[in-house]
């Protein structure tokens, strides 16, 4: 009967100890998701930084190439001007 008793007292004990161990880790585990909480959404504040970054680099790539579209028709514009007519060479004839 004393061994049950002895036995029953440690295994009381034992589970104590398992049980402190397991708060212990509980608290771990929540510390570390916590972090990781952090951590998602320091990345998600990156990702949609970089999704506007990408957004206003599209724009400025179009814009960029709308005006060099516009200064090059500009071009051509101001060097047809400068070319004789054709009924300029026929009149000299």
């Amino acid at each position: 009967m004393w061994n049950e008793i002895f036995s029953a007292i440690k295994q009381i004990f034992t589970l104590n100890e398992q049980t402190e161990r397991n708060k212990e880790d509980i608290k771990d585990f929540r510390r570390e998701l916590k972090a990781v909480e952090d951590r998602l959404e320091q990345l998600t504040v990156l990702v949609i930084q970089l999704a506007q970054d990408i957004h206003n680099h599209k724009k400025e790539t179009e814009q960029k190439h709308e005006n060099l579209a516009l200064r090059l028709e500009n071009e051509m514009l101001k060097f047809e001007r400068r070319l004789p007519s054709v009924d300029d060479g026929n009149k000299g004839k």
